[in-house]
């Protein structure tokens, strides 16, 4: 069964005018997100501005609550931050990357994520909050300017986009796929790949979900 649209009969104009009334409102933005899918005319910016708004919201409701303490205090808690995203300028490391550690090697040999610094798995795995940190910046801010193979970053489409979410679940459901057919003990990387793609689902695809959602068995 198809998911219900509720402001499928608003015009464009309506929509826009809605917007500024609702932004606050998590599950009234959740279903303006979802019917900005299908309006092919609306701005792009538009389109993002609110999907950005939807996922702050999202981060805010998935912060835990905070513990109290045994003495009261009159200071006020910090406001809950915006999506953890890496220390480093991932796009200049991965032009340094690309001309050093994998010089002569094409993107599709290498890989975005890679070149990125995702890594799982017992060696070289990095914590599930660096992980989340690169995969928060590549779908919602990587703008791969720095990528000189044009086919390869077309693939990977806008940050923001259903492209771009699909890409970066079809990779890490490859990954752990192609790993569970190794005579290695892959455990640690196929359960942290599995890991990250439970979280892309969660904080992102659940609001903007317009694909089979991918399987990593085997």
């Amino acid at each position: 069964m198809s998911r219900p649209r509720p402001l499928l009969k608003l015009t464009q104009v309506e929509l826009l005018a809605l917007y500024p009334t609702i932004k606050a409102d998590f599950p009234r933005l959740t279903e303006f997100v979802y019917e900005l899918q299908f309006r092919s005319t609306m701005d792009k910016p538009f389109k993002a501005q609110a999907l950005e708004q939807l996922l702050k919201l999202q981060a805010k409701i998935n912060q835990p609550e905070p513990a109290k303490l045994p003495q009261p205090s009159t200071t006020l808690p910090p406001p809950a931050p915006d999506f953890l995203f890496p220390s480093t300028n991932i796009a200049s490391t991965r032009k340094k990357l690309m001309g050093s550690r994998f010089a002569g090697k094409s993107w599709y040999e290498v890989g975005l994520l890679k070149v990125s610094g995702y890594s799982v798995g017992i060696t070289e795995g990095k914590s599930p909050k660096e992980r989340r940190s690169i995969l928060n910046w590549i779908f919602l801010q990587d703008e791969l300017h720095d990528i000189d193979d044009p086919a390869y970053a077309s693939e990977w489409g806008e940050p923001k986009s259903t492209t771009r979410l699909q890409k970066m679940a079809n990779s890490l459901a490859s990954f752990a796929r192609n790993a569970q057919r190794s005579p290695h003990d892959t455990s640690v990387a196929v359960k942290e790949w599995k890991e990250d793609l439970d979280y892309l689902y969660h904080t992102f695809y659940q609001q903007w979900h317009r694909f089979p959602w991918p399987d990593i068995e085997t």
